[in-house]
């Protein structure tokens, strides 16, 4: 590499004043091949790059340049054509950060022969950012300038008013009929305001001449106001473009300054009186004045006060835990008068005293003016304050709510662990979102209206209140949550607190709530019809059937009779139904084994089975008993069974019964739909399964609803009445579904305890 690196330098004859001029710029040089290869670097570019001039070689300019920097192609073309090419581009630091920089590229012949490439970068990464400052800061004063103290008016070379804002035309009263006639019209009043005298013409004139020169007076204006005003010509690099007039009410400042000159001595006692030490020092070295607080804060004697600079810095270093440090360190203030220094010393007897030492103009040259604080207190406190946050830091921390920090602009800037684990992100992913990222589109539009017109307006819709929403998972699931929003009062920094909690559980058990009610209610309605209906059943049925036993055989009377009573029969059927679905039957219920009365019914409905459908068993032995009527068991298992033969009855498929026994806590699955009181203790299962064409979603919680069915066939009675049977027994069911995947009823009930 050596080798190949001093062959590209010019002739010896130049070769020193170019490598001179190469390690000593203080932009980045680099010398490159034509075909990307980086030759040499010099050391501003190692800086500027940082790395080592063997890693930028090894880089290349491909690997230095932003290759889709859009400017690139433009340079190119440029060398192509010229040989040379200037302009802004981008560039990589090590790690790849980019900065931006001007770039000079010249193509020359190398002593060998063939093209090479010098290139010189300047970082211009803060220039740029300075010339951003600069504009805000311009912006800046444009609005001050409308709240400035003083009254401005700007003319043009005519005299013709180029702006003006609100102040001046306070102070002199002035109207826009006025100001647009002119300087001549506003001098000609103002004079008039201020009774012609002798000071107000030598500031308020319209004369060319006084256009060049600056003229600053007083004018006293009638009630004894004073105004201070100042003319200065308007100049933009060598053109004279007019005048400006600062004008500004200097009534209550004369006012103050007789009672600062009064003041003047009140504040002579207070430097004495003062809690901080006060020294001052002249240009040599030796102190001008003091206060007592001085002495008494460093343990110094009147006698050090007067004493040599040296004497007095050594005893003032002896006092301290670390004399010589203190040395040292007061020794380097003295040698750098002109400079503002900032130290703390430990003195002996643990006490922590702040050292300001600042430059001060006396009349005799510059001086020094110490000021020593007593700061031990201070640094209690602020440990104090830290261990409050530590505190306060292990409390968001430990906090089973998520708690997330929000700026005005809606960007996350802290979040706790609950908050991470709520949306599923790891630790520290949140920070930088925008909080828009933790709700789906609907509710991240409003919140953020919401947001904007509080900051604008004050008027609160979600700051301070509570309200329930629909939050997004880092995964995209969604999730319903309670958000509280409240302004923190950091008007330069986070803005807004957000408590935030998953209320999945608890939207869960109030629909378990609002359907357990919804079917305690049915259930009533249904019993009292059924018992109404069995009531006139009993009467009808038996009047026919006496009928009957009177009526001739075959005769047409018979027949209808026996129409009646089969209508009868079927709507006796109905009514059971009903008092199952009701829970009020009146069998009673004993012990029962749900494998085998499982099994029971299944043989007995095997034939019932549509055509192409098959029935598979699994029953788990030994399971323990459950209290329930067979009759009614038996009743449950047929209705379950039916409504999977009938979801087959078109398509064929499967329908697998099992059971077993399953723990209170696994009773408890998420998703699907649950009808009924979940067991609290172990529970045995009925499971029928079917891979039939399933349930929708909105339909799913409709299921158990007396008289509702999606299909042609039924009545809407079957799940109903399985439902209350299973209701009676004191347990519940379970309805697991997707469309085109089957549908899964879990019937489960609590394991019978000794008798």
């Amino acid at each position: 590499m050596a080798e190949r690196n001093s062959a590209q330098w010019p002739e010896p004859r130049d070769g020193d004043m170019y490598r001179l001029l190469f390690e000593g710029a203080h932009d980045a040089i680099l010398l490159t091949a034509v075909d990307g290869p980086v030759l040499r670097a010099n050391a501003a570019a190692c800086r500027i790059f940082g790395m080592s001039e063997a890693e930028i070689c090894a880089a290349g300019r491909t690997g230095l340049v932003d290759l889709s920097d859009p400017r690139l192609a433009d340079l190119l073309a440029m060398r192509e054509r010229t040989g040379r090419a200037e302009g802004a581009l981008t560039f990589f630091r090590k790690g790849g950060i980019p900065f931006e920089a001007e770039l000079w590229s010249s193509v020359f012949e190398g002593k060998d022969g063939e093209s090479q490439t010098w290139m010189v970068i300047r970082d211009v990464s803060e220039r740029v950012r300075m010339e951003d400052e600069v504009r805000r800061i311009n912006a800046y004063l444009a609005a001050q300038a409308e709240a400035s103290p003083d009254g401005i008016m700007v003319f043009d070379q005519r005299g013709a008013v180029v702006t003006h804002n609100r102040r001046f035309l306070r102070i002199w009263s002035l109207d826009s009929a006025t100001v647009a006639a002119g300087c001549a019209a506003i001098a000609e009043k103002m004079l008039a305001i201020a009774g012609g005298s002798a000071e107000a013409r030598q500031v308020v004139s319209c004369d060319p001449v006084l256009d060049l020169v600056t003229v600053t007076g007083e004018v006293s204006l009638p009630g004894g106001t004073r105004v201070l005003c100042h003319s200065t010509p308007l100049w933009v690099g060598a053109t004279h473009m007019g005048r400006v007039w600062y004008h500004r009410d200097v009534t209550e400042l004369r006012k103050a300054e007789a009672e600062a000159r009064t003041t003047a001595a009140i504040l002579a006692a207070q430097f004495e009186a003062s809690p901080e030490a006060l020294v001052v020092t002249g240009p040599d070295g030796r102190v001008v004045t003091y206060n007592r607080r001085s002495l008494e804060m460093s343990g110094l004697t009147e006698a050090d006060m007067v004493a040599s600079p040296e004497v007095r810095r050594a005893r003032l270093a002896a006092l301290t835990t670390d004399p010589a440090g203190a040395s040292t360190l007061f020794d380097e203030e003295s040698l750098h008068p002109e400079q503002d220094h900032h130290v703390e010393v430990v003195l002996a007897d643990g006490r922590v005293i702040e050292q300001h030492v600042r430059p001060l103009e006396l009349p005799q040259g510059r001086g020094v003016a110490w000021f020593y604080r007593d700061i031990t207190e201070q640094k209690r406190l602020i440990e104090a304050v830290r261990a409050g946050e530590r505190r306060l830091r292990d409390v968001l921390n430990a906090a089973i709510d998520g708690i997330i920090g929000i700026s005005v602009t809606g960007v996350i800037e802290t979040a706790n662990p609950a908050a991470e684990q709520i949306f599923g992100y790891g630790a520290g992913e949140l920070i930088g979102l925008d909080v828009a990222a933790l709700m789906p589109a609907p509710y991240a539009a409003v919140h953020a209206r919401d947001v904007e017109r509080y900051v604008r307006t004050g008027e609160a819709h979600i700051i301070g209140k509570s309200r329930d929403l629909t939050g997004l998972r880092k995964d995209g699931t969604t999730f319903p949550l309670e958000l509280a929003v409240n302004e923190t009062g950091e008007a330069d920094h986070v803005r807004f607190v957000g408590i935030v909690r998953d209320i999945t559980a608890r939207k869960r058990a109030e629909e378990a709530l609002v359907a357990a009610q919804k079917a305690e209610s049915l259930g009533v309605l249904a019993g009292g019809i059924a018992h109404q209906l069995n009531n006139l059943l009993m009467g009808i049925m038996g009047n026919a059937g006496f009928v009957a036993m009177e009526a001739l055989p075959g005769s047409p009377a018979g027949e209808a009779l026996r129409d009646i009573e089969e209508a009868s029969a079927n709507a006796a059927s109905l009514a059971r139904a009903l008092l199952s679905y009701s829970g009020a039957a009146p069998d009673a219920p004993s012990r029962v084994d749900l494998s085998q009365l499982a099994g029971e019914v299944t043989g007995l409905l095997t034939a019932r089975r549509p055509p192409g459908v098959s029935l598979v068993t699994n029953f788990a032995v030994g399971l323990p008993a459950v209290r329930l009527n067979p009759a009614r068991g038996r009743e449950l298992l047929t209705h379950l069974l039916v409504n999977a033969f009938e979801a087959l009855a078109e398509v064929g498929g499967e329908v697998v019964v099992s059971t077993g026994l399953v723990s209170a806590a696994a009773a408890r699955r998420t998703g699907g739909f649950v009808s009924g009181q979940l067991p609290q203790t172990g529970c045995v299962s009925l499971e029928i399964a079917d891979n039939g064409p399933g349930i929708a979603a909105d339909v799913l919680p409709r299921v158990f609803d007396p008289f509702f069915s999606t299909r042609f066939i039924g009545r809407g009675l079957g799940l109903a009445a399985a439902l209350g049977i299973v209701r009676a027994a004191g347990g519940a069911i379970h309805v697991s579904s997707e469309p085109g995947k089957g549908a899964t009823f879990t019937v489960l009930i609590p394991v019978a305890g000794d008798e």
